[in-house]
């Protein structure tokens, strides 16, 4: 029986790390990762891209805007530009454990890097390679006000990763769905 099957529920779009901090500290749900979109600056015509975890070994979880916080992070390169922040939780999984959490952001930035977009727009460049064994993500879009969200513009995040993807190791092919449509 396969055991990497992920459910992530995304929260967002949020414009700032303080504007996140004000919705996160008052949310119940443990986020462990995060996806922005920016532009440096607000002359740019192409977006970056950047996928990252939070999972601290001290703490079990931490919060997303504490990791943004660090003075090193790739999220101050955007400051003076745009951008557009989601945060994720795995919501079929109570406590995930670090290997969890890392499967899951290695899969969104391998379909990143790998098959939507140019490796040039990818800020983080450590996990651009496939997970070694078989993983099944599905992703659920939210506003803020936790209401499905379903994106209209093509350059939102929740329309570049596709809402169901896998990756089959033995064959080491990936399959996606980009966005499942109602059929009521």
């Amino acid at each position: 029986m396969e055991k990497n099957i992920f459910l992530i529920q995304w929260y967002g779009s949020v414009e700032s790390v303080d504007a996140l901090k004000n919705w996160e500290i008052n949310r119940k749900e443990r986020f462990v990762l995060y996806l922005f979109q920016g532009k440096k600056n607000r002359k740019n015509k192409t977006y970056k891209y950047y996928c990252g975890e939070t999972y601290d070994r001290k703490e079990s979880v931490a919060c997303v805007y504490v990791r943004m916080n660090d003075k090193d992070h790739h999220i101050h390169e955007f400051e003076n530009g745009e951008i557009k922040i989601w945060v994720g939780t795995i919501a079929n999984k109570r406590k995930p454990t670090q290997k969890e959490v890392f499967l899951c952001e290695k899969m969104i930035t391998s379909e990143l890097s790998q098959i939507e977009l140019d490796d040039k727009k990818i800020v983080n460049g450590t996990n651009k390679k496939p997970p070694k064994q078989n993983v099944y993500v599905i992703n659920e879009w939210y506003g803020k006000n936790n209401f499905e969200y379903r994106p209209m513009d093509s350059n939102t995040i929740p329309r570049i990763v596709p809402d169901v993807m896998t990756y089959y190791a033995p064959e080491q092919i990936y399959y996606r769905s980009k966005q499942l449509v109602r059929v009521n």
